[in-house]
């Protein structure tokens, strides 16, 4: 049997694409897995490995082989995926960004 390597950066940087692609927010994947949102925005920025059995329902909750979610090329996902993916990671970092600003200036954070 092979030996199978997961980069564990690949593997956070492949949830949150395939996430996207399917369509769902943390939150809706978190309800589908049962976990929390913070659960899976762990496992999107690294703070937290998931399990196998974790990954596996993550593959067919958003449609996808398990190698989808390990695999270091971005051959699965077309061109034009690729850019909306990049274009919506953009979009959120503007926006969390944006809530830090007002969060500091009304003195909540």
């Amino acid at each position: 049997m092979e030996k199978i390597e997961i980069d564990p950066y690949t593997l956070f940087k492949n949830i949150k694409k395939i996430r996207i692609l399917a369509g769902l927010t943390q939150k809706e994947l978190a309800e589908k897995l049962e976990v929390s949102s913070k659960t899976i925005s762990a496992y999107e920025t690294g703070r937290a490995l998931p399990p196998l059995p974790v990954l596996l329902r993550i593959a067919e909750v958003t449609n996808v082989n398990l190698e989808s979610l390990i695999k270091k090329e971005d051959e699965d996902f077309p061109s034009n995926q690729k850019e909306k993916i990049k274009k919506l990671e953009e979009r959120v970092a503007n926006l969390e960004q944006l809530i830090v600003k007002i969060l500091k200036k009304s003195r909540l954070l």
